[in-house]
């Protein structure tokens, strides 16, 4: 959490950088100081939002519903995820979860992944027949980004109009 606040908190971090090189020449040593100051950017954690939820392949005994998941580095800098873990609920119930790739992010550049989730109208019983039928889909999208050394958690929630 401390990460995350200082990551979301400010933009970059002023310094200030003194230093000095001694060389040996022939009448003494000789020190030739360098100084630099400036701002370095700090990293932004990446945001997930999911963009788009629409119906898949629709059958008698099932349906696929696909959520397209955008995921946007909001930093100066190049962004290696290890993956993303997610589970998602739909009309209160867990319908799924799993794994998924989202690939490396160039610097404030974004990423869409599909994540298909299939629905079995045998296991959810009356709850997924009303979200076909009504073609309102009340869904939970969470889990956690693999950012390497830390995981940045989501919970994306929301209704979506099926067509």
């Amino acid at each position: 959490q401390s990460l995350s606040a200082l990551f979301s908190s400010k933009e970059a971090v002023p310094y200030d950088l003194a230093v000095g090189f001694g060389l040996q020449t022939p009448i003494g040593p000789i020190r030739l100081p360098a100084n630099a100051n400036g701002n370095l950017p700090l990293p932004k954690l990446p945001e997930v939002k999911v963009a788009n939820v629409r119906m898949g392949q629709l059958g008698v005994t099932g349906a696929e519903v696909v959520f397209d998941i955008d995921v946007k580095n909001k930093s100066k800098f190049p962004l290696k995820l290890e993956g993303m873990q997610y589970g998602v609920d739909i009309a209160g119930a867990r319908v799924g979860g799993g794994n998924a790739t989202v690939p490396q992010l160039a610097a404030e550049a974004s990423s869409r992944t599909q994540v298909p989730i299939r629905l079995d109208f045998l296991s959810l019983g009356a709850a997924v027949v009303n979200v076909v039928r009504k073609k309102q889909l009340p869904y939970k999208f969470s889990g956690k980004i693999d950012l390497g050394p830390f995981d940045q958690p989501f919970n994306l929630a929301g209704t979506a109009n099926l067509k």
